[in-house]
């Protein structure tokens, strides 16, 4: 029971000390005891944070390095080398775009198809970017004069319902045009027909679908007619034989 009693009272006194310290000293006992362990801890999280602050620091500088040498590249030589050396940067789509847009001025076609084609591929451009790398590039198959190739990239656009409907528009026009040019006149109708129906919702939409309809108007009033078939060319007319005079009687 005494035993009892001792553990009791020790509790007891425990509660009214606790009671009787303020905050401040019960924080001055806590760091008279732990301060050696708690100013290790404050070491560990202080070169912690400066090894943060100077990874993110060092990060920034390079990015910002990255972004000023992909936006000053201004020739074709500049673009590739920027591209290059800083791949995976944010900027680097737009930096493709460009170069296309200087390999398409020197009509190097095929060059500018694999850069619009990166562009469009890749998940981390802008998707207004992407999609217009993807109209881009049907352009550029018609500059080929590749109808087949042309109409096939405006056609995906077209049909792509994720996409903002002026480029939708702008590529199913396109792809009309194209089809009435090679002489599918039922498939450029249908074409034209679901172009002519994606609304005006905004000025770039309605110049496009306003023009597949007036060509569609067209098409069915048959102003525009199927391009000729070639014909064979005639064979060579077989020149006739030379009449040869019958030889002259002699006499006896």
């Amino acid at each position: 029971m005494a035993a009892g009693k001792k553990i009791q009272k020790k509790k007891i006194d425990a509660e009214i000390g606790q009671a009787l310290f303020s905050d401040t000293e019960r924080f001055e006992m806590w760091f008279s005891t732990y301060w050696k362990p708690a100013a290790g801890v404050a070491v560990v999280i202080a070169v912690l944070a400066a090894a943060a602050f100077w990874a993110v620091t060092a990060r920034s500088a390079a990015e910002r390095k990255a972004a000023f040498a992909l936006a000053d590249a201004n020739t074709v030589e500049e673009l590739r080398t920027a591209i290059t050396e800083n791949a995976g940067h944010a900027g680097v789509g737009i930096a493709r775009y460009r170069l296309a847009k200087l390999l398409i001025d020197s009509e190097k076609y095929q060059e500018a198809l694999k850069q619009l084609d990166a562009v469009s591929a890749d998940s981390s451009v802008d998707p207004s970017l992407a999609a217009q790398a993807r109209l881009t590039a049907g352009y550029v198959s018609e500059l080929e004069k590749n109808f087949k190739e042309a109409i096939r990239r405006f056609l995906a656009v077209e049909g792509d319902t994720a996409l903002p409907a002026a480029q939708r528009a702008e590529a199913g026009y396109g792809a009309g045009r194209l089809l009435i040019q090679t002489g599918d006149t039922a498939q450029a109708k249908a074409v034209l027909g679901r172009t002519g129906l994606l609304g005006s919702g905004s000025s770039g939409t309605g110049y496009w679908t306003e023009n597949a309809r007036q060509t569609l108007l067209a098409l069915e009033n048959g102003e525009y007619a199927a391009p000729a078939a070639k014909k064979p060319a005639a064979p060579p007319a077989k020149a006739a034989p030379a009449k040869t005079k019958p030889a002259a009687k002699t006499g006896k």
